[in-house]
């Protein structure tokens, strides 16, 4: 007994009737679990197994895949039922300066112009299949003829970093910003065609579920490491992975890292390695379920796509993530999940 029951005889009476009550329950429940075992098997006989294994698989088979449905969206759930792209076909800071249909004097202009640092990565928006080729108009091009029925181009490349004719996915670095061909300066020109015909990409680009400050950006990993390294984080060496995964579903780097401070503290030194391998807790926990930084990352990040659909106008974005009236779910079972990965991604988002 503790001190509180040893000075206090009243206490210490109702301590031991609770205690003893407790007991009783305990095995009066243990007694009818056992003599529910016994009717169950003597009842069914031979049948009773096959029966369990029939319970099982009309039970706890469906149960898991609606929660396999919750916590990984499925392939493309960034791309908004195929209306908008989840991601710039440039894997950095840009600014548009050339808009679909400029009269351009002897052409008019079938794409967008982004401009941005020469050998700034190229990525596919979307999966499918390459041609490389090469034009005096467009120097280096790809033509991208992707899975969504979509042909995507992009022009004025510095180089490539795919074969002709290989197999991309979204996110994946296929070339590098250049000013090849008839250009002015580093940028890349890219157009988009639907059925045999050039259609304005920028609503495409622009068409993503997500808010501005939760779509994809470039974060500076060597800084977002340095900051990590300040909290005693695991995840300091590994930043290149969480900003893969974001990169190819398009959420902002740093929100994926702010919900790892919320989640775990962001992976202290010192940590189970399994909890390196789930910081964002998808599937339930990193003790269950720890299929590695990267994958996780991605998992998590289709999950905050796959939850931001549906937000009504003026509702805060990460709130909306965890909100009971989501009708998506819910990431976080805690109600203030939201104001600590809130926290954490605006001090994010002002110090990266």
């Amino acid at each position: 007994m503790d001190s509180e029951y040893l000075l206090n005889p009243i206490a210490s009476t109702g301590g031991f009737f609770q205690e003893t009550t407790k007991t009783a329950a305990k095995a009066a429940a243990n007694t009818a679990a056992r003599s529910a075992v016994r009717w169950f098997f003597a009842s069914l006989g031979p049948f009773a197994v096959p029966l369990l294994f029939l319970l099982f698989f009309a039970i706890v088979i469906p149960f898991a895949c609606l929660m396999r449905d919750f916590y990984y969206p499925g392939e493309y759930g960034y791309f908004d039922g195929g209306i908008g792209l989840g991601l710039a076909p440039v894997s950095g800071r840009w600014t548009l300066t050339g808009k679909f249909g400029e009269d351009r004097g002897d052409h008019i202009h079938m794409g967008i112009d982004l401009a941005c640092p020469e050998g700034t990565p190229v990525v596919a928006v979307a999966a499918g299949r390459v041609r490389l080729s090469s034009s005096p108009a467009g120097g280096n091009e790809i033509w991208l003829y992707g899975e969504d029925g979509r042909t995507y181009y992009y022009a004025h490349l510095s180089g490539y970093h795919v074969a002709d004719g290989e197999t991309v996915s979204p996110g994946q670095v296929i070339g590098y910003v250049g000013s090849t061909g008839r250009s002015t300066g580093p940028h890349l020109h890219f157009g988009v065609m639907v059925d045999g015909r050039w259609v304005d990409p920028l609503p495409l680009l622009q068409g993503g579920v997500l808010p501005g400050d939760l779509a994809y950006r470039y974060v500076d990993g060597e800084k977002l490491a340095a900051w990590l390294r300040g909290k005693r984080s695991m995840l300091a060496d590994h930043v290149d992975e969480i900003i893969r995964a974001a990169r190819e579903v398009g959420v902002n780097p740093l929100l994926l890292v702010a919900i790892t401070g919320q989640e775990q503290s962001f992976v202290p030194e010192g940590s189970p390695a399994a909890m390196l391998g789930n910081p964002f807790n998808v599937y339930g926990s990193w003790q269950s379920y720890s299929p590695g930084l990267y994958e996780s990352a991605r998992i998590a990040a289709r999950t905050v796509v796959k939850l931001s659909r549906g937000r009504p106008e003026g509702v805060h974005p990460i709130y909306w993530l965890s909100a009971r009236e989501n009708p998506n779910g819910v990431y976080a079972e805690d109600p203030n999940w939201w104001r600590g990965v809130t926290y954490f991604f605006e001090a994010l988002q002002r110090q990266i």
